[in-house]
C-alpha cells in the first residue's frame, strides 16, 4: 500500500510541475520579448544634439481591447532633451526602424515641447498572447 501512495504522490507532483511549466512558459517568453524590445529601443541611437533627460520608462501588460482579444502591449518611453527643432526630431524618428516584440516594425509616436527643448518619444508594439495570464 505504501508503494501505491508513493507512486500516486509522484504522479501528483509530476502533474503539478507540468502545470507550472505550462503556465509559466508563456510568461517567460513574453518577458523575453519585452526585454529584447526594450534593449532594441535603447540601442537605437539618439538624434544629434540630443541626450536622455531621465531613465526610460517601459511597460508591459494587457492591451485594453474592447473586443476581448488576448494581446500583449509593449511600450518604451524616452524623455529627451534636444537642441533640434520639432520638425527635425520628428523627421529623425519618422525614419526610425526598430523591430517590435515579434520582429515586425514598431509604432513610434512623438510629443515635443518646443519651448523647453524637450521631446517624449514612445515606441509601441503589440503581440498575440496565447497563454500569458497577464494579457488575457
Amino acid at each position: 500500500m505504501r508503494i501505491v501512495w508513493s507512486f500516486l504522490a509522484g504522479v501528483g507532483i509530476a502533474v503539478l510541475v507540468g502545470l507550472f511549466f505550462l503556465v509559466i512558459h508563456p510568461v517567460w517568453r513574453d518577458d523575453a520579448r519585452f526585454e529584447d524590445f526594450h534593449k532594441r529601443v535603447l540601442a537605437y541611437p539618439l538624434p544629434p544634439d540630443t541626450r536622455s533627460k531621465s531613465a526610460s520608462e517601459a511597460t508591459f501588460g494587457k492591451l485594453p481591447d474592447e473586443s476581448g482579444g488576448t494581446r500583449c502591449e509593449y511600450r518604451v518611453r524616452l524623455i529627451l532633451q534636444t537642441d533640434l527643432s520639432q520638425a527635425e526630431i520628428s523627421e529623425y524618428y519618422r525614419r526610425a526602424v526598430v523591430a517590435g516584440a515579434d520582429g515586425d516594425d514598431t509604432e513610434i509616436s512623438l510629443r515635443s515641447e518646443e519651448a523647453g527643448g524637450g521631446a517624449i518619444v514612445q515606441f509601441y508594439d503589440t503581440s498575440l498572447s496565447d497563454w500569458d495570464w497577464r494579457c488575457t
